[in-house]
């Protein structure tokens, strides 16, 4: 999730004004002590912006399989 926050902090211009948030995150398993195979974030972006909304879609796209590789 850190790795998203990029998006708002060095890829926008910062006269202009976005916002990311993270608001779920969901495992398969409810077990605490394991590390689940699969996760699902959900979240907005929001901005006035379009073309800074076209840009946050697609940073999500290219980092989001990058960090669950990692």
């Amino acid at each position: 999730m850190l790795a998203l926050q990029s998006i708002a902090a060095r890829g926008a211009d910062p006269p202009k004004s976005i916002v990311l948030s993270v608001t779920s995150l969901r495992t398969e398993s409810g077990t605490f002590n394991i590390v689940p195979a699969h996760v699902t974030l959900r979240g907005t972006v929001r901005t006035f912006d379009a073309d800074l909304r076209k840009m946050a879609e697609a940073r999500l796209k290219l980092i989001s399989p990058h960090t669950a590789a990692g």
